[in-house]
This record gives structure tokens, sequence and C-alpha cells, in this order.
């Protein structure tokens, strides 16, 4: 601890929280913060964290290295050793601060690890996969890919073997064996054979699938697989998908339906029923149906959250609404997304 507190520097900015109006809500005194999740906000302050309350009352004082946002009541926290544990609300040990990492939870389950071997343990701090791997993901609650030397073997929750020699995995229950790619599914079979090309996490039950030359939506329903592009698909959320055509992005459809026939350096996914876009190097939003909510003026684009997307103007940051209608005037150095009615702004 004491080496963290002498190697600390503190930001030249300080950050605080605004309220939907933009009002100032909790003043800008803390070199950094997180978003409010669950009542709570980790700030730190002269290098340590600790966590507020809306009203910007300190809750937990700040004595940890590192601090998270809550999730399901509890947050991952850096004690005084360095080592990683779990807390709650009220600042009762739940994980002992013994792991020298805590990865983000899926499904209740965090991803450890200790003295360089991986495993997973749950909320109530039971081990669930024991730590003895040099990789783990979780590929559903109830199925791990647990790695040791070059291969991945795929395990139940009581260790029981389901799958071996696979080499890569992504999410949504996508393998690679060999050189080819399939898709399993909570039991641990095979809902696509391992006999693609490659495979890319698509819409619910519909899978990005690569064969040849070509890219389609593959059905895990009937196994039909739609071609719509020559070159690569991206899923942006929404059922909705961004096509590359000679050079620029199309929105378009499950079924290859162009919703958006102005061709794009890029489109990023949807958040809250809106997307970024951008042509000649400025960025607009447009909405699932490929209508444009805001033409391209800005700089940089950023997801909307909580019904507001911020944006940089000469004035500095500010947000607008999903409409595009402007909610916040542009007077900031910087700010952070909305989060439980509350977002960061920071001064210098």
């Amino acid at each position: 601890m004491q080496k963290h507190l002498e190697d600390y520097a503190p930001p030249a900015g300080k950050w605080g929280f605004i309220n939907d109006k933009g009002e100032i809500a909790i003043g800008a005194k803390y070199d950094d913060v997180r978003p409010f999740t669950e009542g709570l906000a980790a700030v730190v302050d002269r290098g340590l964290w600790g966590y507020i309350n809306s009203k910007g009352e300190s809750v937990i004082e700040t004595s940890y290295m590192k601090a998270h946002p809550f999730v399901n009541g509890l947050a991952r926290v850096r004690g005084s050793t360095g080592l990683v544990g779990l807390i709650n609300v009220k600042n009762d040990t739940i994980t002992p601060l013994i792991y020298h990492e805590i990865g983000s939870p899926k499904a209740g389950l965090y991803p450890v690890t200790l003295n360089r071997k991986k495993g997973i343990i749950n909320e109530k701090n039971k081990i669930v996969i024991d730590i003895l791997y040099d990789d783990v993901k979780i590929v559903y609650p109830t199925l791990f890919a647990v790695k040791n030397n070059e291969k991945f073997e795929i395990i139940d929750e009581k260790g029981k073997a389901i799958l071996a020699n696979v080499s890569r995995v992504r999410s949504n229950g996508i393998i690679q064996i060999g050189n080819k790619w399939g898709a399993i599914d909570a039991a641990g079979d095979f809902i696509i054979d391992p006999k693609e090309e490659n495979i890319y996490s698509g819409s619910f039950e519909k899978y990005i699938v690569k064969r040849g030359k070509a890219y389609g939506l593959l059905n895990t329903n009937d196994l039909t697989w739609n071609r719509m592009s020559n070159s690569r698909i991206r899923y942006l959320g929404s059922n909705r998908f961004g096509i590359k055509r000679e050079g620029k992005y199309f929105l378009t459809d499950e079924n290859g339906k162009v919703l958006f026939d102005q061709g794009c350096d890029a489109i990023y996914a949807f958040s809250e029923g809106v997307a970024a876009y951008c042509q000649n190097e400025v960025w607009g939003y447009i909405d699932v149906e490929g209508k444009v909510i805001v033409e391209p003026v800005f700089v940089l684009p950023w997801k909307s959250s909580e019904s507001k997307v911020r944006f940089l103007a000469q004035g500095g940051f500010g947000f607008h609404d999903t409409n595009g209608r402007l909610v916040i005037e542009p007077r900031f150095e910087d700010v952070r997304d909305f989060s439980e009615g509350l977002a960061a702004y920071m001064v210098e």
C-alpha cells in the first residue's frame, strides 16, 4: 500500500456528477469516479478508492487500492496487500481478499486468478471450477472451457469432460476444433457441427457463418444458411447487421434487406435503439429502421445511455437525446455516460 501511495500521481482534473438537467449534483472533488450502480459509485481520493451515495455522502471510506461498480450487491476491490476480493454494500467481506485477480461477473460467476492459476467462484465464495488451469472461460452458466497447455476442454460444473481438443472459444458457444468452427448449446451438444470456415455471434438463434468467400446467417432451428455478403458481417444488436460492400457499410435486417442505403465509413452497435454512423470523418445517428436521427456533425461518437448521448462541441461536452434534441448544453470539459440519473463530469 505504501508504495502505491508513493507512486500515485493525481490527475490534472477533478470529477463529480451532474443530474439529468445538467445541474451539479456532487461537486468535482475526486481524482476519478465510476458510474453509479445499485445506489453507489466508486470514487478515488488521494490514491485510495471508496464509495459514495447519490447525495455525495461517503458510505464506504476510501481505503482500497482499486474498486469496481457493484453488481448484484457485490463489488470487486483490491486491498492494501494488492490482493482482490468481494464486498457487499455494507463493506462486509464476502470473498476474502486473497486473489491476484477477479474478473467481471457473468451470471453470478467470477473468474479468479491465484498464483497464476485460474478457476471460477460464485457469489457465495464457493469454488465452482477448481483453481488449477492456465485459462478458464465461462461458456454458459453451467458449462466452462478450461485450458492447460495448448488446448481447451469443455467441462460441466461438476468437472465432467464434455468435449476435448478445442482450439479457441468465443461467446454464445462458438468453438474451434482443428481449423473448423462450430457451436454448442448449454448442454454441450452441437447446434452447428464443427465444419464451418468461421462463425461469429449473431442475433437470437442465428449465427454469422462464413462459407467460401461469402458470409450469411445460419438459423440453428432448421440449419438454413442465408447468404448476405461477400464481405464480413457485423452484428449490431436489435436484430440489425452492418454489411460491407465496395468499401462502405450498410445497415440491413436479418434477411439482408438494406435499411440505410447511404454508404458509411463505419456503423457502431445499437444502444437504446440508436447507432452512430460515420460519413466523411464526422458522425451522426440512425434508428433501427435506418432513419437518420442526427445528421453527421460530430467529431466523435458515443452510445446512448438513459436516452442521452454525449457529444463534443466548441463549448465543451454536452448531451442530446435519442431524437437529437439538445438536453444539456455543451459546457463541460469532459463527461461520461448517465447511470441511475447521474453522469460524471470533469473540471481542471
